[in-house]
C-alpha cells in the first residue's frame, strides 16, 4: 500500500501546470472498535479507508479538496474542480509557497507491527479490564476499545516527498454501581503496552466510593482535577494557541504572546515527535518538519502554533503545524510538578474526576462551562468525605490557569471523546473554582 500511496501522491503533483503549487497528502488509516457492556460483546467494527487530499494554489488562489476514489480520471476531476474553485476565488497577496523539502528524521518506536490482527488480545484485555472494575465493586461496566494503524504519504511541488506511519490505541471504562460511576483510561502507540487492569480498578473503585452522591452547592472552591477533566481543558488552551483562532476571534490568547497568563507552575508544549505519543510524524501536512513547541512557559505565552501562511502573516515561526487551513497540535504535554498526588488533597478541596460538554459563552475572555461527570468528592485532609453530584464547572480559562497552585510529580497519556488531542497531563490544584449547579 506504502508504494501504490506514493504512486497517487506523485501522479497528482505531476498534474501541476506552470505557475501551480500543489500538495497531495495521501491517509491510509485502518481502525478497529471493540464495545463492550453489560457483560457482552455489543460492536466489533472495522475500517480500512485511503484518502488523498490535495491543495491547489495558483495566482494568490487557494482550493482544497479530497477524494476516496483513486482511479486517475477521478484525481484528475477533483483537480479540475480545484482549478475552477480557485478561478472563482479572491486572490490574497499574502500567501507564502509552499516550504521546501527538509531532513526529516524517522520517528523510532512510534509503531507496534500486526497490531490490528491480535482480536483475541483486544478481547482479553476487554475483559480483564471488566473483571478488574467488578473486583473493586462496581454492578456493571461499559468498554469501548480503539486500536488504529495510520501510513500518510505526502509530495508537494516544493520537492517533498515524504512518507510515514504510526499506531495508536487506548481504552476507556466506565464502571457504575448503584448512583455511582467512574472511568479508566489507559492509552499508548502499542496495544500490548495497554494497562486494563489499572483502568479497571480505577474505574471500579471510583463508581463504589460514590454510589450515594449528594446534591452539591454552587460556590468557589478549590479543586483537584484529574487528569481526564484536566486533558478536556487543556485541549481546548491548545485550540486558542492556534494562530487560526486567534486571526478569526475565537481564543483568549490575542494578544498576550509574551505575556504572564498562567501561573509559573503551568507549563504546556506540543510535540509531534513525542516518545511514546499517539500522534506522531516527522513533517505536517505542508512538509514542515514537526518538533517540540512551548506554548506556555512557567506562566508565560511563548508560542502560537502556525503553518506556513500564519508564520509569514503574523512574523511567527513556523511550528510546523499545519493544517492546510487552520495549525492544530499533535501531541499536549502538561510539565509535571513536584507535588505528590496526595498531597494536593491535603487542604480541603472538592477532586473532579471527569467531564463532558464543555462549552464556551465567550471564546475572547475564555468563559466556558463544563458538565461535571461520574464521581465528585469532597476530600477533607486526605479523607472522602462524601460524593457529590448535580454540579457544573462555570469558570474562565485565563482566571483557572492562573490560579494553579501545585502539580502533581506525575503525568498520565489520555485521550477518549472528549479528548480529541492526545495530552500527557498530571493532577492539578487550582483555587477558587466557581461550581454551580446543574440540575
Amino acid at each position: 500500500m506504502s508504494e501504490e500511496m506514493e504512486g497517487i501522491s506523485e501522479y497528482v503533483v505531476s498534474n501541476a501546470l506552470p505557475g501551480e503549487e500543489i500538495a497531495c497528502l495521501v491517509t491510509h488509516a485502518k481502525r478497529k472498535m471493540v464495545r463492550f457492556a453489560n457483560g457482552e460483546f455489543t460492536v466489533s467494527q472495522s475500517w480500512d479507508e485511503t484518502e488523498a487530499a490535495i491543495l491547489y494554489r495558483t495566482k494568490g488562489t487557494t482550493s482544497i479538496g479530497s477524494t476516496l476514489n483513486l482511479d486517475k480520471r477521478a484525481i484528475s476531476n477533483t483537480l479540475d474542480h480545484l482549478r475552477s474553485a480557485a478561478a472563482a476565488s479572491k486572490p490574497k497577496s499574502d500567501l507564502s509557497p509552499l516550504p521546501k523539502k527538509s531532513n526529516y528524521i524517522p520517528i523510532k518506536g512510534c509503531k507496534e507491527e500486526g497490531l490490528l490482527s491480535n482480536d483475541e488480545k483486544m478481547v482479553e484485555f476487554i475483559l480483564r479490564a471488566d473483571a478488574s472494575a467488578l473486583k473493586e465493586g462496581a454492578e456493571r461496566t461499559a468498554v469501548v476499545l480503539n486500536a488504529e494503524d495510520v501510513t500518510w504519504h505526502l509530495s508537494t511541488t516544493a520537492g517533498v516527498n515524504a512518507k510515514a506511519s504510526a499506531t495508536s490505541s487506548h481504552m476507556v471504562i466506565r464502571a457504575f454501581k448503584e448512583q455511582g460511576s467512574g472511568q479508566g483510561i489507559t492509552a499508548s502507540p502499542f496495544l500490548s503496552r495497554l494497562d486494563p487492569e489499572i483502568a479497571g480498578e480505577r474505574a471500579g473503585k471510583l463508581a463504589s466510593d460514590s454510589r450515594a452522591p449528594q446534591k452539591g452547592d454552587e460556590g468557589y472552591y478549590d479543586v483537584v482535577l484529574d487528569p481526564s477533566i484536566f486533558a478536556n481543558l487543556i485541549d481546548s488552551v491548545a485550540y486558542a494557541s492556534s494562530a487560526y483562532a486567534i486571526e478569526a476571534g475565537f481564543s483568549f490568547l490575542g494578544g498576550q504572546l509574551g505575556k504572564k497568563l498562567a501561573s509559573e507552575k503551568f507549563s504546556l508544549y506540543d510535540d509531534g515527535r513525542l516518545a511514546n505519543g499517539l500522534l506522531v510524524r516527522p513533517f505536517d501536512d505542508e512538509g514542515t518538519p514537526t518538533s517540540k513547541t512551548p506554548i506556555f512557559e512557567e506562566g508565560f505565552v511563548k508560542n502560537f502554533l502556525t503553518n506556513s501562511y500564519y508564520s509569514k502573516k503574523l512574523g511567527l515561526p513556523n511550528t510546523g503545524n499545519a493544517g492546510w487551513v487552520e495549525p492544530r497540535p499533535w501531541n499536549l504535554v502538561v510539565s509535571e510538578g513536584k507535588a505528590r498526588e496526595e498531597d494536593l488533597f491535603s487542604g480541603k478541596v472538592i477532586y473532579i474526576t471527569n467531564n463532558w460538554y464543555t462549552r464556551f459563552q465567550n471564546y475572547v475572555t475564555g468563559d466556558f462551562s463544563t458538565i461535571l461527570r461520574d464521581a465528585v468528592f469532597e476530600i477533607e485532609e486526605g479523607k472522602q468525605l462524601r460524593s457529590l453530584k448535580g454540579l457544573r464547572m462555570s469558570d474562565s480559562l485565563p482566571r483557572m490557569l492562573s490560579s494553579i497552585v501545585d502539580v502533581s510529580s506525575k503525568a498520565y497519556l489520555t485521550k477518549w471523546w472528549e479528548v480529541e488531542i492526545p495530552s500527557l497531563v498530571p493532577y492539578v490544584l487550582i483555587k477558587g473554582v466557581h461550581l454551580t449547579t446543574a440540575e
